[in-house]
């Protein structure tokens, strides 16, 4: 087998590319026990590439790769995974394994942390740790009986997004890691609303210019990366940023008709504390970033460096206003009651 690594080519025996990895291998009736057999219940996503499904993996001994006994009658703990079972002709085995040499390696706090592998009767299975609450998806398409999130924690979350995706692209000593599609639905949202990214992929180039073609699979994920933000303003999947309206709206300086009514309706309801109503200068800032990422020209398209900056200034804008609201706030209440 060929095995592509650091843009050098080995000539390792599949056998051996196993043993290398055992401690990761995942057995494949465990997998099918997680997903009822691959069923559509626990299916989340499916596309000609892969399907990818939600799960509760039982606990076993990754040295042995048994599963552990239960004893006494005391329930085992069970870890909820993400399983994305690639479609079969759709990757090559040395793709298969690159790609795992690196997601071994490649951990940060905005990506889902690889779990494991599974490589038997021609299954190619990648399985990801999966601490959610719920993805961004279900968070924007839901309409009843939502948490609402505030705008400085929507910031956080395209932070989040941007971060992970910079790690991405600049995993140190390796090969490139490219998303493809930033999606809604390849974005969860744990206990504490922290973004993790899931469903990004190994880049590792045919082409006979593979300098172009990264660059060009980076400003992909940039315009992906400005259609989510204008999703996470708007509180809509459907929100189109190119529609002349979104354009109209900043040029007449009533970005405000833009974001998610139910963020302007809170800050109205609260009369007790001040609420985090979204500043002008962070929603401009905000707004011309995400607007330059979704330009038609790939190279008029911002560095995530500068998205991540931008956001950072957007967001700074808003602490520093809601900070200086409760100063006052609670200044006024201070002279009221000495």
């Amino acid at each position: 087998m060929i095995y592509s690594f650091n843009n050098l080519t080995f000539f390792l025996p599949k056998q051996l590319l196993v043993e290398k990895f055992a401690y990761f291998k995942i057995p494949l009736s465990h997998i099918k026990l997680a997903t009822n057999q691959f069923s559509h219940i626990h299916c989340i996503k499916s596309c000609i590439y892969e399907s990818v499904y939600k799960g509760e993996l039982s606990h076993f001994d990754r040295e042995s790769g048994f599963s552990i006994e239960r004893k006494n009658n005391v329930e085992l703990p069970k870890k909820t995974v993400i399983i994305n079972r690639i479609e079969r002709y759709k990757k090559i085995p040395k793709d298969f394994f690159a790609e795992i040499e690196i997601l071994t390696s490649c951990k940060h706090p905005n990506l889902l942390t690889f779990f494991g592998f599974c490589d038997e009767d021609f299954e190619m299975i990648l399985v990801f740790e999966c601490d959610f609450k719920v993805t961004l998806y279900d968070y924007l398409r839901s309409t009843s009986n939502r948490t609402n999130l505030t705008w400085e924690k929507r910031m956080r979350i395209c932070l989040d997004i941007a971060q992970g995706l910079m790690h991405l692209h600049n995993v140190e000593g390796k090969p490139s890691m490219i998303h493809h599609v930033i999606q809604s639905e390849n974005v969860f949202l744990d206990e504490n609303w922290t973004a993790k990214i899931s469903n990004f992929r190994t880049w590792l180039s045919s082409t006979m210019d593979p300098p172009r073609a990264r660059l060009r699979h980076v400003v992909d994920d940039i315009y992906s990366l400005g259609i989510l933000l204008f999703q996470i303003l708007s509180g809509r999947l459907d929100y189109d940023p190119h529609a002349s309206k979104a354009q109209c709206h900043f040029d007449e300086g009533k970005i405000k008709n833009m974001v998610d009514p139910r963020i302007m309706e809170e800050a109205k309801e609260c009369s007790f504390t001040p609420k985090e109503r979204p500043n002008e200068d962070s929603l401009s800032t905000f707004f011309k970033i995400a607007h330059q990422c979704v330009v038609e020209t790939p190279n008029e398209r911002p560095r995530l460096e500068d998205v991540i900056k931008s956001l950072e200034k957007a967001l700074h804008f808003q602490v520093s206003k809601s900070l200086m609201l409760n100063i006052v706030f609670f200044l006024g209440i201070l002279t009221l009651y000495p």
